[in-house]
């Protein structure tokens, strides 16, 4: 009695020119449960396999008509999924390893023996299962990479001005290669879109793109984040994990808000990049990694290299090409180009059919600085959209711009006022609570020593 786990759903085509093989081995198939198909020679069953839906061919390589070999290749020109193994006696092991050279999934030997049938049967149905499933997870990948490229592409870096376009034109440069970038710029002017345009027009964007925020995890996490853990190597560490230098393996890596990694996590980032290997927590073996390093931060990141909070090797380990994104209120002529942009995004996601900004609204939307740059719009015509009652977004739909137009006209020049009123008493209550060091202060304040120093001249602060 042979004990069997088959493929129901697996369509046979059995094909030799032998009677016996029709009366035992088909008859023995369809009594276990497979769907058979039996033809008399190749030519005949070519013709059966182009009508049917057949999973796995099993012939004879020496028949009338049509021999194995060349069905073989046919079948396999008609399509990529079906499986064929092949009949041959032992005397003819020449045949077989041509037939395996040319596609073939495996050979069973003449005369044939059921339980080696079944077993070619069964290795044939999980290789099978195995190309399919890899098959769907390959074209999963590509939709999915797709889709990315649409949604993070470079298209979606919107402005015509001379400031973005110079960005847009360095990053097309970028894509080409394979080399360490620094992303710099303020809060909100779109690090990661940049950093996702590089890594989605790269060759490397059919692998991971993963990011990670050094400022949002704890000194003690990080390097577990980075590099992972093996089990046990702490308290909570119940299971093995992957980090996402691994994890991003044949892809790219983001560090976002690198400037606030430690200067003892910086060290062993440097390491890693030299060396291309990692160890993870607790664990001995070194693991080859293979990725792209891209790097951002808002803070002036020579005020932390002199403040001796930022390792001045691995800066320039990290900026081989810097790309500088402007701030919003540099590129003006930008501002009605996004606005348009995500008011067509919120209103498709909201439903509502709000097509246009009034010429008033949009005068206002210019006008402003936006010390948010570009987060801060995207947020405000996100709100005016959700809260609109017309198909145009009005000046009252800005209310907060609405406070900031008034106080403009009003008379009073907030820059001035800023500068003027409050700067040189917070220049002054900075320097003294660094006891007046300048590049402490400097960095306190947010600011280059050379922009400190230009203050210090103006306001003839000592």
């Amino acid at each position: 009695m042979i004990n069997v786990m088959i493929e129901n759903n697996l369509n046979l085509l059995v094909i030799d020119d032998e009677r016996v093989v029709q009366d035992s081995l088909v008859g023995f198939l369809q009594d276990i449960g497979y769907p058979v198909i039996y033809a008399a020679d190749g030519k005949e069953g070519l013709e059966i396999f182009k009508k049917n839906n057949i999973d796995i061919i099993i012939t004879d390589l020496r028949m009338p008509r049509l021999n194995g070999l060349d069905l073989l290749k046919a079948a396999k020109r008609l399509s990529d999924s079906v499986e064929v193994i092949v009949m041959t006696a032992y005397g003819d092991m020449n045949s077989a390893i041509a037939a395996m050279r040319a596609g073939a999934t495996d050979y069973i030997l003449k005369p044939i023996k059921l339980k080696e049938v079944l077993a070619s049967l069964q290795r044939t149905s999980r290789y099978q299962s195995l190309k399919r499933e890899r098959e769907f997870y390959r074209k999963k990948l590509k939709e999915i990479t797709s889709r990315h490229e649409e949604e993070f592409g470079l298209q979606n870096i919107i402005g015509e001005s001379p400031a973005i376009r110079s960005v847009i034109d360095l990053i097309k440069k970028l894509q080409e290669t394979d080399t360490t970038i620094f992303i710099t710029g303020e809060s909100g002017t779109g690090k990661e879109l940049v950093a996702k345009a590089i890594h989605y027009g790269s060759k490397r964007k059919g692998h991971p793109f993963i990011g990670l925020n050094c400022s949002s995890i704890h000194e003690t996490l990080l390097e577990s984040e980075l590099y992972g853990h093996e089990k046990g190597a702490f308290t909570d560490a119940r299971e093995m994990k992957k980090g996402h230098f691994e994890l991003a393996s044949g892809g790219t890596l983001f560090l976002d808000e690198i400037g606030d990694m430690s200067l003892q996590a910086q060290a062993k980032l440097l390491r890693s990049l030299d060396e291309k290997k990692i160890r993870r927590v607790g664990g001995q073996k070194e693991i080859d990694v293979d990725v792209r390093i891209l790097s951002a931060t808002n803070k002036n990141i020579n005020l932390l290299i002199e403040g001796k909070k930022f390792r001045e090797d691995l800066y320039y380990r990290l900026d081989v090409f810097e790309v500088k994104i402007p701030p919003l209120r540099e590129r003006q002529p930008d501002i009605p180009l996004l606005s348009d942009f995500f008011l067509k995004k919120f209103s498709r996601e909201t439903g509502k059919e709000v097509v246009r900004i009034s010429e008033d609204a949009l005068k206002i939307l210019v006008a402003y600085p936006f010390p948010g740059n570009v987060r801060e719009l995207k947020n405000l015509v996100e709100r005016a959209v959700i809260l609109s009652t017309g198909p145009e977004l009005l000046p009252k739909d800005f209310p907060s711009l609405n406070d900031h137009s008034r106080q403009s006209a009003s008379g009073l020049d907030e820059e001035d006022l800023k500068l003027d009123d409050v700067e040189k008493n917070v220049i002054e209550k900075a320097l003294r609570s660094v006891n007046f060091n300048q590049v402490k202060a400097a960095c306190l304040l947010g600011i280059s020593r050379y922009s400190l120093i230009r203050r210090l001249r103006k306001y003839d602060i000592a």
